[in-house]
């Protein structure tokens, strides 16, 4: 590896992993590759040259990984912050356009430490009021967002199980928008590593799983008045996620690539699922199933799908501001 910043987090991401799996807690190795690792960033932030490189991106996206996998820490979030500064000042997420392994690995990050992030924002709040005043709205945001859009969501899948086209806007089917190839459904369908759901790593595949039947329900709405583009798209995510032999090697994180990277990449549409999946993170974990559920309904053919119902929809407005700090 030729950068030695980057050399250190890969250390302390090796110990760490390493820590866990031996069951000792955190090793004094791991304490001195991240402190390593940590004054590399610093030193990097401080240097004009080198602050906004993708290398420095990549270190702090690193580094919250790193602590995100450590047991009864926080240290993600001074880092998640870190991150969110560093793009903004360089431009934003459109300044990764040109490293598409970079954008794929600041992607999967903030998918896997969002629940992490928005389930410790009381507890930030009398450390940092100035940041969490910017967090908070943007959840609010976030919540606005996703209960208008499931309110959509719904009537519109509602409506392609009705037969009776005068009381419907267009003559669609579900299965003419809708369905996905049983390989791909059978892979949201029981994902691996979910079956222990005291690990960290369970969290993690369960966004990553949430994330991905987000976007595809998203991308569906999108294309719902255009069966061909949706028809394409499906083909299209079929298509590459058998090439990569998804089954032989699967993890979700894989199918996050093919989602945000391969099958239909827009920006627009990634950081909007990104944003409302802040929001379902906040939602008890029988709320989450439902909305979930009703996803992969919207996709299994087999499925008996439950829509979410105006209660439904107001309930998951009411929790993700549940237990939130007022603003400081």
């Amino acid at each position: 590896m030729g950068n030695p910043l980057l050399f250190k987090i890969l250390l302390a991401f090796s110990s760490v992993c390493r820590d866990a799996i031996s069951g000792q807690g955190t090793s004094r190795q791991t304490i001195f590759y991240q402190m390593e690792g940590i004054r590399g960033i610093a030193k990097a932030i401080q240097d004009p040259k080198r602050r906004y490189e993708d290398t420095t991106l990549a270190a702090v996206t690193g580094a919250a990984v790193v602590a995100h996998l450590e047991p009864h820490t926080s240290g993600f979030e001074s880092h998640a912050r870190g991150l969110a500064q560093i793009l903004s000042q360089r431009g934003g997420y459109g300044s990764m356009r040109d490293n598409r392994l970079l954008d794929f690995y600041v992607t999967v990050t903030a998918i896997a430490i969002s629940r992490a992030q928005v389930l410790t924002l009381g507890q930030s709040a009398p450390k940092c009021p100035a940041d969490i005043n910017v967090e908070l709205d943007e959840l609010k945001q976030a919540r606005d967002d996703l209960v208008c859009w499931l309110q959509r969501l719904t009537l519109w899948a509602e409506s392609l199980s009705s037969y009776v086209a005068e009381e419907v806007l267009h003559t669609y089917t579900r299965e003419a928008v809708c369905d996905i190839d049983a390989f791909l459904l059978a892979l949201l369908r029981s994902p691996k590593a979910l079956t222990d759901p005291t690990l960290q790593r369970h969290h993690v595949e369960s966004s990553y799983r949430l994330f991905c039947l987000l976007y595809l329900a998203v991308a569906l709405w999108e294309y719902r008045e255009s069966p061909s583009k949706s028809a394409e798209f499906r083909r299209r995510l079929t298509s590459q996620v058998r090439e990569i032999n998804t089954r032989d090697v699967y993890t979700t994180a894989t199918l996050v690539w093919v989602l945000v990277r391969g099958v239909d990449p827009k920006p627009e549409r990634k950081w909007l699922v990104l944003r409302m999946l802040k929001a379902l993170h906040r939602l008890r974990a029988e709320t989450r199933s439902l909305v979930s559920d009703f996803f992969f309904g919207l996709l299994d053919p087999t499925a008996s799908t439950k829509y979410l119902s105006d209660t439904d929809v107001r309930k998951i407005g009411e929790e993700v501001v549940v237990g939130l700090p007022r603003r400081v």
